[in-house]
């Protein structure tokens, strides 16, 4: 499992010496716009300007809800049953798919960009209990998310504004001033 990175060159808005640490269980990435929720993703994956410890883990598996979505990917499978349908999925539609192949995974990390982008209060809900169960299963989550519904089930979050892990009520109320 993914134990924390450590920045040795500046990038984005990361400087040397900022480490993040992950749990098990499930970790959220919060911040607003630009903090670096998604770049910190990418970086745990080309580790260009970075250092990471990682306890054992069988597999890892990374699924950004924007860029890899089924609505917006452009490539082609020679199947137009499945190219159709999937410019039809909603969003919620392509996280039951997501997570649908997620079953019986054990053991592992998942990164996911995003899942709670464009969904429903009960499509939230579900994505909870997607997690949990991941979790019952052996599984570390990583996700950099936005909902205040999906922020405030989970004790604690990852801010990437405030470098550190806090309570999830007191990140929500530091974004609640307009």
């Amino acid at each position: 499992m993914l134990k924390s990175i450590t920045f040795t060159k500046k990038w984005r808005c990361f400087n040397p010496g900022d480490t993040f640490t992950f749990r098990l269980g499930v970790n959220l990435l919060v911040g607003d716009q630009g903090c670096g929720k998604s770049s910190l993703l990418n970086e745990i994956f080309s580790q260009e300007y970075s250092k990471i410890q990682v306890f054992k883990a069988s597999k890892s598996y990374k699924f950004d809800f924007e860029k890899d979505n089924f609505r917006v990917k452009t490539e082609c499978t020679n199947n137009v049953s499945i190219e159709v349908a999937s410019r039809f999925l909603s969003h919620g539609e392509a996280n039951k798919v997501v997570f649908d192949n997620l079953r019986g995974v054990r053991d592992s990390i998942i990164f996911q960009d995003e899942p709670d982008m464009a969904l429903s209060i009960r499509s939230i809900y579900k994505l909870i209990r997607w997690f949990e169960k991941l979790v019952e299963d052996g599984n570390q989550i990583v996700v950099a998310v936005h909902n205040p519904i999906l922020i405030n089930h989970f004790e604690e979050v990852l801010s990437l504004e405030h470098h550190q892990w806090m309570p999830s009520k007191d990140f929500i109320a530091t974004h609640q001033e307009v």
